[in-house]
């Protein structure tokens, strides 16, 4: 055992100070212990999928949009190897975007890992202006791996519009530099045809409040409930002027923050929004079907009660 330990402490160290030591994705594909993470089958074929990737107390989604993808967040790095074999799963050769809506540990733990995984067209980051001890750290970190890599790096403004196939992500307003790191998350939208997904990242409700103040259209077929289904989040006001018809929750079983809170499912409710969560549900996918309608795949079987 103490041999097997310091064998995984010298791989993982291999990884982050680029050790000639194989890595954990080289492992695994030798062991193909990759063929255990499966995206759900009934999606397969589909032109756009929304791929809402189990994270646990974490936030990954891969947008797919006819054979080009783009990263939302990273999950935490405990995770990273599941994450990066989930997007071979899904037929991941290379990102076209790879995007952190923060530098939270639970959106940037990944985010290095998968950045020497894949090749990556373009990384986009929040405006991340005051950030200061972890925060800080972990970014700059990612910074000069990126530079090292030579991936060009550019930060998200409101009005910005990224061409991911047939579809496109435009940020409809930036976050708030007011102390919380949450509300830098800007509020965007993915639009391609026959749905549209609106997702926040953690932004709290000043943010969501900023995009109300806007009189922007923010209506989604699809929604990420912010901050993981906290209240701090999903304000009555913001999820009425949404009108999803579907919702996700990434959070953790039975997690110490108690997401999803129960406000946050009552506001859903009183909108009409269909809920759906990693934690009962595992890894789920919306796409759209050759009629054009949006459907749902998940990891797990489950009957109507699954949705909150």
């Amino acid at each position: 055992m103490a041999l097997a330990l310091l064998a995984a402490c010298i791989i993982t160290a291999g990884e982050y100070l680029d050790w000639p030591t194989p890595t954990w994705a080289q492992i695994w594909a030798r062991l193909d212990i990759s063929r255990t993470v499966q995206v759900p089958q009934a999606s397969e074929g589909a032109e756009t999928r929304i791929h809402f990737i189990d994270a646990g107390q974490a936030d990954a989604t891969l947008l797919e949009q006819s054979g080009h993808f783009a990263l939302v967040d990273a999950g935490l790095r405990e995770n990273q190897e599941r994450l990066a074999a989930y997007l071979e799963a899904a037929g991941t050769q290379a990102l076209d975007y790879l995007i952190l809506t923060h530098p939270h540990a639970d959106h940037i733990g990944g985010m290095a890992y998968i950045l020497r995984r894949f090749p990556v067209e373009q990384l986009l980051l929040a405006q991340t202006d005051g950030l200061d001890g972890t925060d800080a750290y972990a970014l700059d970190s990612l910074l000069d791996l990126a530079g090292e890599l030579e991936v060009p790096v550019d930060i998200l403004d409101a009005g910005d519009r990224f061409a991911l196939g047939e579809g496109e992500m435009q940020v409809l307003v930036t976050g708030l530099d007011d102390g919380n790191v949450n509300d830098l998350c800007p509020v965007m939208r993915f639009t391609a045809p026959h749905i549209r997904y609106l997702f926040t990242g953690d932004a709290e409700q000043p943010v969501e409040q900023k995009a109300l103040d806007a009189w922007l259209s923010l209506r989604a077929d699809v929604f990420k409930a912010g901050h993981h289904g906290s209240s701090t989040s999903n304000s009555v006001d913001f999820v009425r002027a949404v009108a999803p018809d579907f919702a996700v929750v990434s959070c953790g079983a039975e997690n110490d923050y108690g997401h999803p809170h129960a406000a946050v499912l009552r506001a859903f409710r009183s909108a009409g929004t269909q809920v759906y969560r990693t934690d009962q549900l595992g890894d789920i996918v919306f796409y759209v079907d050759d009629e054009g309608i949006i459907q749902l795949a998940a990891a797990k079987v489950a009957g109507p009660a699954a949705a909150a």
